[in-house]
């Protein structure tokens, strides 16, 4: 089934001294100077409106339950989009919630942990992620380390759930102990900021131990740096840590493990490869792409540079071949390379699209590689055919704006997300086929067959990523905050 849905714009005003830790499952959750300020309207007394209070108007939920077909058609599902009064439609949503930090950002990762895995599908989920700041000045620049506990809304009980009954006592106890369950299931954030040198432009995560989980951002100040942040997730659970008002988290100056200088200019490429346990790959916009090998005292070996024409927009390496990665450029190319060949690229798509190629994902289990052009076009190429023809196997021009994230699905092999300047984030599916039964139909906007999900409502939509530990969950940033959802068809 094909969902269509917008978000309604809420406001979310903050207090100077909060120290609310905890929200309920109809809340946002908001980060102000790098520190929790979660909205709260679970208050029995009071109008809410003493002075400072954080307060979040509640929009007006549409609740009801969406039927899945289990068929490989695509259906057309569209809920009312109208919101005059910022009215929000959940109800394609087993779980959504915004994090709004002090600063927008630019580029988000999910952290990978096996003790928080969910993919038994069941809630609380237990969300790790780091996203890069940019701030209005240098010296606020940062780093955000989030931990999430998350509740789907099936598994929090609802007040409409209740049977009436005429026995005002009864009904007043069955309230109490609706509420008593509430309490105990509460959505929480928790963050910490850490100080980081210049606006981040890209940031990749990586688990390389039980004990090192790895963090590389690309800086505007043309520096690539390297963190080791497993202590700092750690932090993340101390009681101690947890206990600070907002007045006392400050972000932490946390020293880098290791720091690239020598760049020719600032970039955006920046992957970890699956295989090599912490072994890199940073781009730039002058088209010189460094390979990092990490050395046996926790340090790294930078490669000489390898050339290529155009900025480097963006950098793959390949789930299953320890040599090979893949590149994007706006030269208007996708390059496979073997790293230990440097003067050439084994594989050149020349042409991949008609514009600057700023996206690419590799499939973890199947040999395709999904493109996202300035063209505004999603192509996906199979890597079995590529030096062939320079055809991709499929074409999508649904989005109306430059395609800035893509990635495929790292739970369901024939599923990936794109995100465009159109500030729409849509979910694809490769298994689907055209469902006959609606053959000759007119619609008023025409969907594509393999259109799986449609998600808007967020300005400015920069960068999208799914979670590794909570199958189907998708973390998107923009330039009005960041949203945690997950769709109920997928």
């Amino acid at each position: 089934i094909l969902l269509l849905n917008r978000m309604g714009d809420a406001d979310v005003s903050s207090s100077e001294d909060e120290d609310v830790r905890e929200v309920a499952d109809d809340e946002d959750i908001s980060v102000r100077n790098s520190t929790i300020v979660l909205s709260d309207d679970e208050e029995e007394d009071g109008d809410g409106d003493e002075e400072g209070e954080v307060r979040y108007e509640e929009p007006e939920y549409e609740d009801d339950d969406v039927e899945i077909e289990d068929a490989n058609t695509a259906t057309t599902f569209v809920p009312d989009l109208e919101e005059e009064d910022g009215e929000l439609d959940v109800s394609v949503y087993s779980l959504i919630r915004r994090v709004n930090l002090e600063w927008p950002c630019l580029s988000l990762d999910s952290i990978v942990h096996p003790e928080f895995d969910h993919t038994n599908h069941s809630s609380p989920y237990i969300v790790n992620f780091v996203a890069g700041c940019q701030a209005k000045s240098a010296t606020n620049n940062q780093i955000a380390l989030i931990r999430c506990r998350l509740y789907n809304r099936d598994d929090i009980g609802s007040d409409s759930d209740s049977s009436s009954s005429d026995d005002q006592e009864e009904e007043e106890v069955k309230k109490k102990k609706r509420k008593l369950s509430k309490k105990k299931m509460r959505n929480s954030l928790h963050c910490m900021p850490l100080k980081h040198y210049g606006i981040c432009n890209r940031i990749r995560a990586t688990r390389v131990s039980e004990n090192r989980t790895l963090i590389a951002s690309w800086s505007d100040r043309v520096q690539v740096s390297v963190y080791q942040v497993s202590s700092c997730l750690e932090n993340l659970d101390k009681p101690q840590y947890l206990a600070k008002k907002d007045s006392e988290m400050v972000p932490e100056s946390f020293p880098a493990l290791y720091k690239y200088s020598e760049h020719a200019s600032e970039g955006y490429g920046l992957s970890w490869s699956p295989v090599v346990k912490g072994q890199l790959a940073s781009g730039d916009c002058s088209g010189q792409m460094h390979l990092w090998t990490p050395t046996p005292t926790g340090s790294f070996n930078v490669s000489q540079p390898y050339r290529t024409q155009g900025s480097i927009e963006d950098i793959q390496w390949s789930p299953n071949e320890a040599t090979v990665l893949a590149t994007c450029s706006t030269d208007r190319t996708v390059r496979v390379w073997d790293s230990r060949i440097r003067d050439r690229a084994m594989i050149t798509v020349k042409h991949a699209h008609d514009d600057d190629v700023n996206v690419i994902s590799w499939n973890c289990s199947q040999p395709f590689i999904v493109s996202g052009g300035e063209d505004s076009k999603l192509k996906v190429w199979d890597l079995r055919q590529i030096q062939k023809k320079s055809d991709p196997v499929a074409l999508f021009e649904y989005h109306s704006g430059a395609i800035n994230s893509v990635q495929w699905n790292p739970h369901e092999a024939t599923q990936f997300a794109a995100m465009g300047a159109d500030d729409k984030l849509s979910i694809w599916d490769l298994s689907l086929e055209a469902d006959k039964s609606t053959e000759g139909e007119e619609e008023e906007e025409p969907v594509p067959d393999q259109l799986l999900f449609l998600h808007e409502g967020q300005r400015q939509m920069k960068e999208l990523t799914w979670h590794q530990n909570v199958p189907n969950l998708l973390i998107s940033t923009a330039a009005d905050g960041i949203q945690v959802f997950r769709p109920s068809n997928l």
